[in-house]
């Protein structure tokens, strides 16, 4: 971390104040959590502006960015200064009135109270020491969500290069953008971890407010936050650079938005379109999780709210107006990245990946289904269930039209009980969720005095399963979706809780919050990747991907610690070969494979070195695919060097001067079944 980071920060707690002045001025739902939120989005927001507008005359620099943050904290510490004189008495109330309240629950917990408080804290405190000691070490961080990262910084723009992995610049850059900001004025990725850290945090105070808001039954205040705490890809994505958990949060904010306002005052659609055009900026499953709680927006809208005394027609042009600048301010957020994808791949959305169902219909709906069942339900009679019924529908159940890896079966159920940040489900909440489903379908049923108090909750109950019936339908399955799931099983707490708290009597709701919380801390401490507590290795799956504990590593080793080990060696091997010649621009021929390039700028540029511009520069040379044409920052011919990891068994690639010396050579040997080769090489100037 360096001095750099002040503005940034100074930014981020100036807008938390100038919110909460807000929300006490304008009598909105407020509160120090709320408004925390509402200073994250706004932060987020300044961000993905500043970088666009920076990248147009190429000048995302530090020097910029620290200014940019500069200009926002006098601006929002002014605009405090002027409304604390008038809001003081209202500020100071409602600090006094807080304080009383948090002294007078302190004061009321009883043993079991305060072993689940200090477990939340406790749990939160665990992920963030795993968010500031352990860099990335997952597959996506090391591919394309941090190089992204380092090519804009080193490009001062994030406009899009030529890259041999497409995803660098075909997905959402909003994630990036904000870990951009915090690599750039921090000088390294010590922080960039944070991101997600924050979403986590926010995604608690949004989740709890929101259970609050819509759960009617009686149940323990504290349920909502510790459903959500104990979700277990949620607690192994809190510490990382992955981007569902921060989805998770916009969509969740989106969410509390429209379902818990009666009424929607100005500020409420500002904050509807702000999340919405946040998550749609992060990630594209956005778009399918968003929809149907649009639906539910646009409904409200249309259908009048209370307190509207206007005509039908005139009432419905008008709402219909609102809801149309609520559409259109949230894909305003990634107007850029559209343009930017368009011109390169003729698609707004970029490359797919292929990851989308060929030919969608009932029968991909039932298959996908089922094969998401046994990923959080693990057990053998869910898989022979997927089994039996796909032999009755007449589906293969490989069919490559709606499956990507062809692998099933072949999943161990507990590789999706184990603490791994790409697989791990979650049996517990999946139980609750189908428990809350089935009695709030009850409830509505036969009690229908109670209709109107449980509208709420119904309507995020129905966007939770036609997200899900959405995600099933459009996108092929493969055993790493509970990841891309998380999003809708935060959105599920509040229903989970509606099951618990009428299921359970109040002292057995508060046994089973102490098993969750037992459980959470359980994962948050051991994370195959990068664990405070390392598991016993039971397995030569787990050896594979089992870290030694955080707490005896170097840094730079934990790169390498999880999935990789057998990199770790050749890629040091290989920079140090490049930095012996003192070379400064060095190619990247990663051919059309995903391979990790994030280690190079890592070992490359060393951690007290500049990143802006960098001390090393990198590019992607030999590039075949569509971005092949875009503009690159130097031409070929300024290359001292070129590193090459490609199979063993292909040749090198070609435009390489014949002349060029071997610096290091080396196979890669990839442990496990498959037992691929690599070849790593270094080709330079004699």
């Amino acid at each position: 971390m360096t001095l750099a980071l002040i503005p940034l920060v100074t930014a981020l707690m100036t807008g938390w104040l100038l919110w909460l002045l807000i929300d006490l001025d304008t009598e909105a739902p407020h509160g120090i959590g709320l408004a925390l939120v509402k200073a994250l989005m706004i932060q987020a927001l300044i961000t993905l502006v500043l970088n666009e507008m920076l990248s147009l005359g190429n000048a995302l620099t530090r020097p910029n960015v620290a200014l940019a943050w500069l200009i926002v904290t006098v601006i929002q510490g002014g605009l405090v200064a002027h409304r604390v004189g008038y809001c003081f008495r209202s500020l100071g109330s409602s600090l006094h009135r807080g304080i009383r309240s948090y002294l007078s629950l302190l004061s009321g917990l009883d043993g079991l109270d305060r072993l689940m408080a200090g477990g939340i804290v406790l749990v939160l405190a665990t992920t963030l020491a795993t968010a500031l000691i352990a860099p990335p070490n997952n597959w996506d961080s090391m591919t394309y969500h941090l190089p992204r990262v380092m090519h804009w910084l080193q490009n001062q723009s994030v406009a899009h290069y030529p890259t041999a992995i497409l995803r660098q610049i075909s997905f959402p850059p909003g994630n990036a953008a904000l870990i951009s900001h915090l690599q750039l004025l921090g000088g390294g990725d010590y922080g960039v971890n944070l991101v997600q850290w924050l979403a986590f945090v926010g995604g608690l105070v949004v989740i709890s407010g929101l259970t609050q808001a819509l759960v009617p039954l009686p149940h323990h205040p504290w349920l909502g936050a510790v459903l959500y705490l104990s979700i277990p890809m949620a607690l192994m994505q809190a510490p990382t650079t992955q981007n569902d958990l921060l989805t998770a949060f916009w969509l969740s904010a989106y969410a509390f938005f429209i379902l818990v306002p009666t009424r929607y005052k100005t500020w409420d659609l500002v904050w509807i379109a702000i999340s919405l055009g946040l998550a749609m900026a992060t990630k594209p499953t956005a778009f399918l999780y968003g929809f149907p709680l649009g639906m539910v927006f646009a409904t409200k809208l249309l259908l009048g709210q209370p307190g509207t005394e206007t005509g039908f027609r005139r009432r419905w042009f008008w709402n219909l107006g609102q809801g149309s600048l609520v559409l259109l301010g949230s894909l305003g957020l990634s107007l850029g990245t559209f343009l930017r994808n368009y011109q390169t791949f003729g698609n707004v959305l970029g490359d797919d990946q292929g990851t989308r169902v060929d030919a969608p219909g009932l029968k991909v709906l039932i298959s996908n289904s089922l094969k998401l069942l046994y990923i959080n339900l693990p057990i053998p009679p869910v898989k022979t269930l997927n089994v039996f019924v796909h032999n009755l529908i007449g589906y293969d159940l490989y069919s490559p039209n709606s499956d990507l890896t062809v692998s099933l079966l072949t999943q161990p159920g507990i590789k999706f009980l184990a603490p791994h940040e790409d697989f791990v489900g979650a049996p517990i909440h999946s139980l609750l969720f189908g428990l809350g489903v089935s009695l709030l379908g009850w409830a509505w049923w036969q009690q229908r005095k109670h209709r109107p108090a449980l509208m709420g909750l119904i309507s995020l109950m129905g966007s939770v399963l036609a997200s899900l019936g959405l995600f099933c339908l459009l996108l092929k399955w493969s055993p790493w979706h509970n990841r891309l799931l998380v999003p809708l099983v935060i959105l599920a707490v509040p229903i989970m809780a509606f099951g618990a708290g009428w299921l359970f009597k109040p002292r057995s709701q508060r046994w089973l919050m102490t098993l969750l919380l037992s459980m959470a801390l359980a994962y948050s401490l051991t994370p195959l990747r990068r664990p405070i507590l390392p598991l016993p290795i039971l397995s030569e799956t787990q050896r594979l991907e089992q870290s030694p504990s955080i707490l005896t590593l170097e840094r730079q080793a934990m790169y390498f610690s999880g999935a990789r080990k057998e990199m770790a060696i050749p890629y040091q091997q290989a920079t140090a070969a490049i930095l012996q010649k003192q070379c400064k621009r060095v190619g990247l021929a990663l051919g059309d494979g995903d391979y990790w390039e994030y280690p190079f700028w890592v070992l490359l540029n060393s951690p007290q070195g500049r990143i802006n511009p960098p001390q090393v520069y990198l590019k992607h040379v030999g590039i075949t695919n569509v971005s092949a044409s875009l503009p690159e920052l130097f031409p070929d011919t300024d290359l001292c060097a070129v590193i090459a990891l490609q199979p063993a068994t292909d040749s090198l690639p070609g435009g390489i001067p014949t002349n060029w010396q071997t610096w290091y050579e080396t196979i890669i040997q990839s442990p496990g079944e498959n037992r691929e080769s690599y070849r790593l090489t270094v080709l330079g100037q004699p």
